[in-house]
């Protein structure tokens, strides 16, 4: 996208979008607080975004802990789309 504002922050890009500077692009999960408050309104509910891969990493060298595996299944569960959850 391009234009006269530029954030590279969430929170900073909703609060503008909120206060008039523009549209925003963002996930359903972090705008749905906006959008339940009136804050923002939807547009193009037909378009739906390309979804972009994800990877976790971590040094080759470290051991995969219970804690670590548990972190890993826990985004895993979480970044997963709607329909798999």
């Amino acid at each position: 996208m391009s234009g006269r504002l530029r954030i590279t922050e969430s929170k900073a890009l909703l609060a503008a979008a909120i206060d008039g500077f523009g549209v925003l692009q963002g996930p359903a999960d972090f705008l749905q607080p906006a959008i339940a408050a009136g804050e923002l309104a939807p547009l193009l509910r037909e378009f739906e975004i390309p979804a972009q891969q994800m990877h976790l990493l971590c040094p080759v060298d470290r051991q995969r802990t219970a804690k670590l595996r548990c972190f890993i299944d826990a985004a895993v569960a979480y970044f997963a789309p709607p329909e798999q959850r």
